[in-house]
């Protein structure tokens, strides 16, 4: 029953435009500035020693469109990958989540050389959706190395203390 009622809000999101396609660095619509601001961080850490190797934070702009965005501290080197995601809740049931996958409206996961990436945004203007963010960084094949979370779920331009 409760993945029956998974699925029927992820599609009631997805029918109702709660998550959106469009790139977190693409032009919003209207006058929204696509740039946002930081809703909330938190710091990424190497799961063996504890140390920040960078930070994922929740966005927001203007016209209530969300995304999740990784920047590490240092490049990724050979064979590291890493990916920030932000999970979209329904009066608190997963309902969806967006990651820097391209196919996600993302700009791809962060790979050899780089040190960021985005997801995609969604749009909502309800206080009954929330979402989190977290990021993952890995080394060949598939080792998680580093991982990080938002503390609190945000909604609608605001976020638990």
């Amino acid at each position: 029953m409760a993945r029956i009622v998974k699925v029927l809000l992820g599609v009631v999101l997805v029918l109702g435009g709660v998550l959106g396609t469009a790139s977190a660095a693409s032009a919003a619509p209207g006058d929204c500035s696509s740039a946002g601001w930081v809703l909330r961080s938190g710091q990424v850490t190497n799961t063996s020693t504890g140390a920040r190797v960078g930070v994922v934070a929740t966005y927001a702009n203007s016209c209530d469109q969300y995304w999740a965005q990784v920047k590490l501290d240092k490049a990724l080197g050979e064979g590291q990958w890493a990916n920030a995601f932000v999970d979209v809740y329904v009066d608190g049931v997963l309902a969806g989540r967006l990651t820097c996958a391209s196919a996600d409206g993302g700009n791809a996961e962060v790979s050899k050389g780089q040190t960021s990436c985005y997801t995609g945004y969604f749009t909502t203007y309800s206080y009954g959706v929330t979402f989190q963010s977290h990021a993952y960084a890995y080394n060949y094949p598939s080792r998680l190395f580093a991982s990080g979370i938002t503390a609190q779920r945000c909604s609608r331009l605001m976020c638990d203390n």
